[in-house]
């Protein structure tokens, strides 16, 4: 039985494989009993009109005559029935459904892991999945494979369903056809000459006999004798005539110059659906046109090994698959059970040929996942530096952790050359860093790779002993030191095993700090001297780090406040606005502010980085965004906010904020916990117990939903206020610009000192880092360079952004700009920014990249038209989540399982797959499966013309000389 045709199948027309057959199509029309009744009763009953009427003519004629007229209008007749039957003559070719072989590729993020033992059989430290790469696209596996199959490419990660990325189509090995030619022409010229040398000879004999008639009739009259020769003429006639038109409806093209040999004779060419394809093997590379180093990346968070085989075993069943090559190191999320899709598998007699990438076992070693420092730290000020340390097979083994700093980076940095920044960080490193979807960047830099433990270089700080743990359990160390002197430090991280590890390029890591002898300076805004106002007031005046100046609306002058500054009004002028870093508004009452001051801060906002807060309250919020008629100043406002507030008209359910009698917790997205800048603890797990102890808040300001382009991180969890199912939004944000615009639905994050004054403090302090960050970081004052997150896992995108001024600080309008991705091997790629046209400010640059590899990312742009030598630098963290290393290692019993039960192999390694002393090669062993079936006839017209001037010729010729003999002989 042939399956239903499948889109992605390759159909063949196969030239030489037609078949030419002659259809009787009227009989396909008789298809009752009276039908062949009625023709057999005409058939008898014309034959019985004819024997009659020839009886009574020619009983006065010579007995060949007689015979001659009855034959000629017997032919006539049976011209005629060979009419109503409608002979036609249909050429069928066959149609082969190319063998399929689909390839499974798993793009999980634990095939981005490079191997201890590919480092040690000097694969250049290449991941898994760059080993399957170079098979690809350098081997001869794919041109091998292509020679018998179609090879059908997936990758396959925790979707639902793999996803194809190529169809490398079956190479047709190029045969000389010029015996093959010879034959057919040799073969057809030798047929029509016999066929026509035979009507030639007939109609010779017949000639002959009509002058043999004539000779008789000369010499003896009357005689009967003579009669018969005519009989004879007129039948060797008719056979010379039906040979010739044999002849000539076989082969129609063959004319009289091709048979005498002045001509030479082409056979027509069957069309073919590879006409026009110039299809050498010999010359064709595998996987040409595809690029797989860009298509096979590991990005998948968890891998479904079963639902991605099930899903081709479905998808191919019945079709022409000869089998399933699987290239994956076997291990899935969560634990692989392969016992059903084995026996679907086997039911479909689909042999599944299992590659297995990766190390049997699970690497003895430790390694540092990630160190976390502040980016930019005061001078004199101790700070922090924590280490994150993993081991597997070390459990109970004791490791020196020493802290260095390089010497190299005392001096202040900011004109060195990039290539002597960083041509010491990160050679091919294979570690890894936490999850932060939006955290203030450490700066670090990953060196692993080369570098080996004892290698590091640097002044000694301090030096720490830790006891490992269980595998994969996380231990956390933490380093206090204080920087001494301004400028860019590099602080590296070396852990030294006491007992002997399979890697150790994972053992190093740095940071980087910046010492910079400057203040971050906030303006408080507030409607009214609110709860909140005055706890983040007083935290931030106490804040060595932080110069603090407040504006509290409608409050008397020369009022005491705990600040740095009172002002008396909003800043009108831009040099008096673009000194701050952030600012935090407190239910604002924004009518207050004219025209030119709206629009001074939305400038502030969006070309100069600046981080602003917005909290709503119950006074002002409601009264401004329900009036059905703004100032200028309040819509410019408003256009800052990432959220969509209710007009007056719209708003139905009362005025001013909601709340509840009883606190409701705050509800976190998945965005929300990923964000490190709202997180109460260094740890994820601790963050969300501290949120879960919190009793929450008690109102909200209601809105219509959030902006496009905006990120809801929390909302108001109290179901009984959900509208359409959703739940009003409680903290959300947007990039507004170069800058970042934070919204939170009610001033109540001071009811988080129920669970200590630090919480408190660590909440304020983290956003308003995060939010100023483009000011904080930035490298020049022509520029701001951000990252949509600076901690990310393995395969997520990161979206940067850049806010470019020329010479005069207007903005740059050059349609591009290249910055410089670095990679944490060493690699270095150009990224393109392109300029967003529809920004709203202009000098606006964008741009992404995948991470594809562990450790660090770090991106330069160098400051277009300028003279100095000013670099934007930003650092992505990369690391793979726990669930794809808790078991790295190669699962050989799933693998070798799913072969043997369903009629496959096992290789180990795709170069075991290409060729191996122990078994034969994956090309030798797949069988192609090819299904041929044949096209319905088509109907030869040309045939039919002829067939239909041949009957006419026959019956008109027959008729005729019918009438002349019986004129000859005087009958009517």
């Amino acid at each position: 039985m042939i399956a239903p045709p499948n889109p992605h199948h390759t159909l063949l027309l196969a030239a030489n494989d037609s078949r030419t057959y002659y259809d009787v199509t009227r009989i396909a029309s008789l298809n009752q009993w009276w039908h062949w009744l009625v023709l057999v009763a005409a058939c008898l009953t014309i034959l019985l009109y004819v024997t009659t009427l020839y009886r009574r003519d020619s009983h006065e004629l010579p007995r060949g005559i007689a015979w001659l007229l009855y034959l000629l209008r017997l032919f006539a007749f049976l011209g005629l029935l060979v009419f109503f039957l409608n002979i036609e003559r249909r050429t069928e070719q066959s149609v082969t459904k190319n063998s399929r072989l689909v390839t499974l590729i798993d793009t999980s993020q634990s095939m981005g892991l490079v191997d201890a033992v590919s480092l040690q059989e000097g694969a250049n430290g290449r991941s898994r999945l760059e080993q399957v790469v170079d098979t690809l696209r350098d081997s001869s596996l794919m041109a091998d494979l292509r020679r018998k199959h179609d090879v059908v490419v997936y990758r396959f990660d925790q979707g639902e369903r793999p996803q194809e990325l190529a169809l490398l189509e079956k190479t047709e090995v190029v045969r000389d056809a010029s015996v093959d030619q010879t034959e057919v022409v040799n073969q057809t010229l030798s047929e029509s000459r016999w066929l026509y040398g035979i009507a030639a000879t007939l109609l010779g004999c017949a000639a002959t006999a009509l002058v043999l008639h004539w000779l008789l009739g000369v010499i003896v009259r009357n005689a009967d004798g003579q009669s018969w020769a005519v009989f004879a003429a007129g039948l060797l006639a008719i056979f010379a005539l039906v040979t010739g038109a044999v002849a000539n409806l076989r082969y129609p093209t063959v004319t009289f110059a091709n048979l005498v040999g002045r001509e030479a004779w082409t056979p027509d060419r069957q069309p073919s659906a590879t006409d026009g394809e110039d299809t050498d093997s010999s010359e064709m590379k595998p996987g040409t046109g595809t690029d797989w180093l860009g298509e096979l990346q590991p990005q998948g968070t968890e891998t479904r090994l079963t639902g991605a085989l099930q899903y081709v075993i479905e998808h191919e069943r019945g079709g022409p698959i000869a089998g399933i090559v699987l290239v994956t190191d076997g291990n899935g999320n969560p634990l692989v059970d392969v016992t059903d899709v084995t026996s679907l598998a086997r039911d479909a007699s689909i042999p599944i040929y299992t590659v297995g990438m990766g190390t049997d076992e699970h690497p003895r070693n430790i390694r540092v996942v990630d160190v976390e420092a502040p980016p930019r730290v005061f001078p004199g000020d101790e700070f922090t530096i924590t280490a994150y340390l993993q081991s597997f097979g070390m459990e109970g083994t004791a490791s020196k952790v020493e802290l260095l700093v390089d010497d190299a980076g005392n001096a202040d940095s900011s004109n060195r050359d990039p290539s002597d920044t960083d041509s010491s960080e990160s050679r091919g490193a294979s570690a890894t860093g936490s999850t932060d979807a939006n955290g203030a960047s450490t700066g670090s830099d990953n060196v692993a790779g080369d570098e080996r433990p004892g290698e590091a270089t640097g002044l000694l700080l301090e030096e720490l002993r830790m006891t490992a743990g269980t595998d994969g359990s996380v231990e956390t160390l933490q380093f206090q030191t204080t920087p001494r002197a301004v400028g860019r430090h590099r602080y590296r991280l070396r852990v030294t095993p006491a007992s002997q590890e399979l890697d150790s390029s994972d053992n190093i890591m740095s940071a980087t700090v910046e010492v910079v002898d400057r203040q971050n300076k906030v303006l408080l805004l507030a409607g009214g001297p609110t709860r909140e106002y005055r706890f983040v007031r007083n935290l931030l005046f106490r804040d060595a780090s932080v110069t603090s100046h407040v504006w509290l609306q409608g409050a008397a002058l020369g009022i005491a406040q705990e600040a740095d500054e009172i002002l008396a009004d909003f800043p009108e002028l831009p040099e008096e606005l673009f000194e701050y870093d952030a600012i935090v508004a407190f239910d604002p009452d924004w009518t207050q502010l004219n025209d030119r001051q709206a629009k001074l801060l939305e400038r502030w906002v969006a070309e100069k980085a600046g981080g602003l807060i917005l909290i709503a309250g119950p006074v002002y919020t409601p009264e401004w965004t329900m009036r059905r008629r703004v100032s200028g100043a309040v819509s410019t406002v408003k256009d800052l906010y990432p959220v969509v507030f209710y007009s007056g008209a719209s708003i139905t359910f009362g005025r001013g904020q909601l709340g509840s009698e009883t606190a409701w917790p705050v509800q976190f997205t998945d965005e929300g916990r990923q964000s490190r800048f709202l997180w109460l603890d260094d740890s994820e797990l601790k963050s969300e117990q501290d949120w879960a102890a919190f009793n929450g808040v008690y109102g909200y300001q209601p809105i219509q939903g959030a902006k496009d382009g905006a990120t809801v991180y929390a909302r108001f969890s109290n179901p009984e206020t959900s509208i359409d199912g959703e739940l009003p939004i409680y903290m959300a944000g947007q990039y507004y610009g170069a800058g970042y615009v934070f919204y939170m639905g009610s001033g109540e994050m001071w009811r988080l000192r129920e669970l200590g004054d630090e919480y408190l403090e660590r909440f304020y302090t983290s956003l308003i880092r995060y939010v100023s960050q483009g000011r904080l970081l930035r490298d020049s004052s022509r520029g701001v360079l951000l990252v949509s997150k600076d901690r990310c896992l393995l395969g997520e995108t990161i979206a940067i952004r850049a806010t470019l001024s020329d010479e005069r600080f207007n903005p740059l309008e050059l349609d591009e700009v290249e910055a410089e991705l670095i990679h944490p091997n060493d690699r270095r790629n150009p990224l393109v920014l392109k300029r967003l046209r529809d920004a709203p400010a202009a000098g606006m640059y964008a741009g992404q990249f995948t991470a594809t590899e562990e450790g660090e990312y770090r991106i330069q742009l160098a400051v277009p038209l300028s003279n100095d030598l000013e670099l934007l630098r930003r650092q992505v963290r990369v690391r793979l989540p726990d669930r794809e290393i808790e078991r790295p290692q190669r699962n050989d019993a799933t693998m070798s399982s799913l072969a043997k039960e369903t009629g496959g192999r096992y290789y180990v390694g795709m170069q075991a797959a290409i060729s191996n002393a122990a078994q034969p090669s994956l090309a030798a062993v797949s069988t192609p499966q090819d299904q041929t079936s044949y096209l319905p006839g088509i109907v030869d017209r040309v045939f039919e013309r002829l067939l239909m001037t041949w009957l006419l010729a026959a019956i008109v010729g027959a008729l005729a000389v019918e009438w002349l003999v019986r004129r000859l002989n005087k009958l009517a």
